[in-house]
C-alpha cells in the first residue's frame, strides 16, 4: 500500500525538550518561519542561537514589512538597540519598541537571540527554523524542520517535522540494534511504519513523541547508513488487516509468551492473540521489593485512601499467565488494579513500572512502625 511519498509527521521531542525555559541551537546559521514558510534572510552566529521566552513588554509600531530584512533595516534606522523585529500573526514583520522588564509581560512571546542579543520575537503560537544541514540541539541532530511552541504550557517544547520515511531512519536503529540481520531490521521497519500510520494524532499538538510511549526516536545522531538503505528498500510497505494498518505493538522481551490485546488494553484484535514465544528461550528473571508504606504513598499520590496497607493479593491471571487483577488491602478499604494498571501503578517509584505482568508475590515479615 502506498504510504505517501512525502507524508510528514510531527514528533514531539519530549525526552529532552519538553516544557523547558530555553533551547540552544548549535547551528551557525538558520532560517526562521511559520507554517513551513520561511523568510529568505539567513540568521548567522558563530556561537549558535537561543530559543527562549520573552521577559519584557513591547509596544508594536503600526508599520508592517514583508520581510525580516526590511523590518531590520527600519529598526536600525529609527530604533537601533531600543527595538526588536517582531513576526506577526498575519505573516508580516514589524518593529516592537522595548518596554519595561520590571513587570510581567502582557503576553508570552518566543524569542530568538544570539550572544544575549535579541533578534526577533514571534507573536504567533509557535516559530519554526530550518537550516542548510541538520539542526543541532545539544548532543542530537534532526532532519527537516524544528518547531518551538508553548502548547498549553508556560514553557517551550520542541517538535520535529519531517517526512515519515526520514523519521524511520532515526526510529529503527533506536528500537533494534543496527547490527542485526537485514530481514529483522526490515520487519522492524514495517512494524514501525505501520505503528505510526495507526497512531497519527496520538498527542494533542503532534502525532507522536520521541520516547517509548510511542517509539524511540533519537534523530540523525543514531542513524546508520545500512539501516537507512533497508528503510528505503521497504518504502511504503505496511502491515494490514482488513485493508487497514494494524496496531503493530512490539516489545524487547515477551517473557516467553505474548498476550491477547483485550487483556492489555480495551479492545480485542484477531491478529493480537497470545502465543508461546519460541525465540525467547531464557526469559529474564526480575525482582522488585516494596515496603507497605511505599504502596500506601503511591495510593495517596493518586488521591486514594485505604489506610495502612496490610496485604496485596493476585485475584486473577490471564490464560497466558499474566496478572489480570491485583488487590491491595488496607485498614480502611481496598483497591483493585486491572490489566496494565497492575504494572504501571508503580511508574512513579524509583525504578518505574514493573518490567512485566508475569509475576508472583511474596509477602515477607511486616515492616516495623508502619
Amino acid at each position: 500500500i502506498n504510504a505517501g511519498d512525502q507524508e510528514k509527521i510531527r514528533v514531539g521531542l519530549e525526552s529532552k525538550f519538553k516544557s523547558v525555559d530555553e533551547i540552544k541551537i548549535d547551528n551557525k546559521s538558520i532560517y526562521v518561519g511559520y507554517n513551513e514558510k520561511f523568510d529568505d534572510y539567513k540568521f548567522e552566529s558563530p556561537n549558535g542561537f537561543l530559543i527562549s521566552i520573552s521577559k519584557k513588554n513591547y509596544a508594536k509600531q503600526s508599520e508592517s514589512y514583508l520581510s525580516y530584512k526590511d523590518a531590520l533595516d527600519a529598526k536600525n534606522k529609527f530604533f537601533n538597540d531600543n527595538g526588536i523585529v517582531c513576526f506577526n500573526k498575519n505573516n508580516t514583520w514589524s518593529i516592537c519598541k522595548n518596554g519595561s522588564d520590571n513587570f510581567e509581560p502582557q503576553q508570552k512571546y518566543i524569542m530568538i537571540s544570539k550572544n544575549s542579543l535579541s533578534l526577533v520575537i514571534f507573536e504567533t503560537d509557535n516559530l519554526q527554523i530550518k537550516t542548510d544541514d541538520f539542526i543541532k540541539l545539544g548532543d542530537r541532530e534532526y532532519r527537516g524542520i524544528l518547531e518551538f511552541g508553548f502548547y498549553d504550557s508556560e514553557k517551550i517544547t520542541a517538535v520535529n517535522i519531517l517526512p515519515i520515511e526520514e523519521y524511520l531512519y532515526g526510529v529503527v536503529p533506536s528500537e533494534m540494534p543496527a547490527t542485526w540481520p537485514d530481514e529483522s531490521l526490515k520487519a522492524q521497519t514495517v512494524a514501525a511504519r505501520t505503528y505510526v500510520k495507526s497512531k497519527m494524532n496520538s498527542h494533542k499538538f503532534y502525532d507522536v513523541c520521541d520516547s517509548v510511549h510511542c517509539q524511540m526516536y533519537l534523530g540523525v545522531s543514531n542513524e546508520s547508513k545500512r539501516v537507512n538503505k533497508l528503510v528505503d528498500e521497504t518504502k511504503d510497505i505496511l502491515a494490514l488487516y482488513n485493508n487497514k494498518p494494524i496496531n503493530t505493538v512490539f516489545f524487547s522481551s515477551s517473557g516467553g509468551v505474548t498476550e491477547n490485546s483485550e487483556n492489555v488494553w480495551q479492545y480485542s484484535f484477531d491478529y493480537l492473540k497470545g502465543k508461546l514465544d519460541l525465540f525467547e528461550k531464557t526469559p529474564k528473571i526480575w525482582t522488585r521489593n516494596f515496603k507497605m508504606s511505599e504502596i500506601k504513598k503511591i495510593l495517596e499520590d493518586n488521591k486514594i485512601d485505604i489506610g495502612n496497607v496490610t496485604d496485596i493479593k493476585i485475584l486473577e491471571y490471564t490464560d497466558n499467565g499474566r496478572v489480570k487483577k491485583l488487590l491491595i488491602v488496607g485498614t480502611n478499604g481496598e483497591k483493585i488494579l486491572n490489566k496494565e494498571e497492575t504494572r504501571t501503578f508503580f511508574s512513579k517509584t524509583k525504578d518505574g513500572s514493573l518490567a512485566s505482568r508475569l509475576f508472583t508475590i511474596e509477602i515477607k515479615a511486616p515492616e516495623e512502625n508502619q
